[in-house]
């Protein structure tokens, strides 16, 4: 141990954003048809400073606890953000067309100017077109009966995007000084100036459908997101000096349908109840990263080497880390040591979800109310460090069992315990090796294979219960008279 010396610390952190924008209008009718329009501007400024400072070598007075009380050298630390300064201008436009109360046309422009890009890639332009109609207008009173009204509507809109200052120029970060020198150093990232904006195209058709007097309703929609241009960092050989380069590449492909149905099953002057189903279901394609590179990683775990990647071909949140290697039936290969043998950089799954949803249902009896609401998910994966540093130490109900002989598998095996991996040799003879249980779960599995720390995401929540009572206003009326 030591003496802990006095010291003094102070750190502020400052945030602004600024916006100033200036819109026009014009309204107007021409007998069946209407138009409105809008056109501005927009200027935003976001800045952020953020400062740490911390003594030294203890204090020149004590309890003078000021930065300039520093008997050595003060520490000065930089934030992830230290400063953080950009500006985007922007002008836009809109236009609708409405046609006697059922067709609707929108079309929309934007063009934004990033101060992150450089001069002549930082002008972004996107814009969009929507349409609507309302089709049950055409409908006999007999269809009306059935379908009690129906929209159709259709868009295709696009949508620019920059990244966050200093990402886009070489990066040289400051340093701890070397006596009374400053430092820099470069950043691990290649950058060359030359970023543009990544851009987005989406493209959506659906419907809103009421059947029955509106007592059932169906709103279903189909999207696809055409994705280029993404700002990617792509892994580099370490011999050239960088570990990544920060590029414009990448194409993806997003398609998904989403609806919602609604329903009434009972409604009367007493009793009304109402359901509400909503499920989406979507998939992201990576279509191409570069033409020299077809993974990129987006992520690492902190342990065990599962990631996160984009694999060209593949869907969106490729999970690749160590799997157990196993026979043509299944069963664990074990090694000699009597630990299973694994393999790196394997398959495991994907980490989105195959679809998602969600249920609502509300009862309503006389003045009370009793409601419900219900979430879920199908498949996906995240990756459970607490699971694995719980094996790991022997912390978690798993790690507590019998062996086949009936005996505490974390007693020695001298004394009749330890672990038993089920599997076979590289023979395919049957593993009859124990093992101290500390070794098989630290060494075997938190440190063997990181497909057993990837956790399905599965899960069905009951989101909210709700009983209320709504107070007649007779009775307020009453009693405040």
């Amino acid at each position: 141990g030591g003496l802990q010396l006095d010291y003094y610390k102070t750190s502020q952190f400052t945030n602004n954003e600024f916006n100033y924008e200036l819109n026009a209008t014009y309204k107007k009718v021409f007998g069946d048809f209407s138009f409105d329009a809008l056109v501005g501007g927009n200027l935003r400024n976001e800045k952020r400073e953020s400062i740490y400072a911390q003594t030294a070598g203890g204090l020149s007075f004590r309890n003078y606890f000021n930065i300039d009380a520093s008997l050595a050298r003060p520490t000065f630390v930089n934030p992830s953000y230290p400063y953080y300064s950009k500006e985007v201008r922007s002008a836009f436009g809109k236009a609708s067309f409405g046609y006697k109360g059922f067709a609707y046309l929108d079309v929309t422009a934007r063009n934004d100017w990033s101060s992150v890009f450089a001069p002549g890639l930082n002008s972004y332009f996107y814009p969009s077109v929507s349409g609507t109609i309302i089709a049950s207008e055409f409908f006999p009173q007999s269809l009306k009966d059935v379908v009690s009204f129906a929209k159709i509507r259709a868009s295709y809109a696009q949508v620019g995007s920059d990244i966050d200052p200093y990402r886009v120029n070489l990066q040289y970060n400051t340093g701890f000084g070397y006596g009374s020198n400053a430092s820099l150093n470069i950043g691990d990232e290649l950058r060359d100036g030359q970023i543009k904006p990544a851009l987005t195209g989406s493209f959506e058709v659906g419907a809103d459908l009421k059947f029955l007097a509106d007592r059932i309703g169906l709103d279903f929609s189909y999207y696809q997101n055409n994705n280029k241009n993404q700002i990617l960092s792509v892994t580099l050989n370490g011999a050239t000096g960088y570990g990544s380069n920060l590029i414009n590449a990448g194409q993806l492909t997003n398609r998904g349908i989403e609806f919602a149905l609604t329903g009434t099953p009972v409604k009367s002057k007493n009793v009304t109840w109402d359901l509400n189903l909503n499920f989406s279901k979507s998939k992201t394609i990576v279509d191409k990263i570069t033409d020299t590179q077809q993974n990129v990683i987006y992520q690492n775990s902190t342990f065990f080497t599962n990631s996160l990647n984009l694999k060209e071909g593949e869907e969106w949140g490729y999970v690749t880390g160590r799997k157990f290697n196993r026979d043509a039936n299944g069963n664990m290969i074990i090694l000699a040591n009597g630990r299973p043998a694994f393999t790196t950089n394997q398959f495991i799954g994907y980490a989105r979800p195959d679809y998602t949803g969600g249920a609502f249902s509300s009862l309503r009896v006389m003045n009370f109310d009793l409601g419900f609401s219900l979430d879920f998910q199908k498949g996906g994966l995240f990756n459970s460090t607490t699971r694995a540093f719980n094996m790991g130490s022997g912390l978690s109900t798993e790690t507590v069992g019998l062996n086949d002989k009936g005996i505490d598998w974390r007693l020695p095996v001298a004394q009749g315990g330890g672990y038993k991996f089920p599997g076979v040799l590289a023979d395919g003879t049957p593993n009859n090796k124990y093992i101290e249980a500390s070794i098989a779960f630290y060494n075997g599995m938190q440190n063997g294979a990181g497909e057993m720390f990837m956790i399905d995401a599965s899960y069905l929540k009951l989101r909210e219960v709700r009983l209320g009572y709504n107070i007649p206003s007779q009775f307020l009326a009453t009693k405040a008279g």
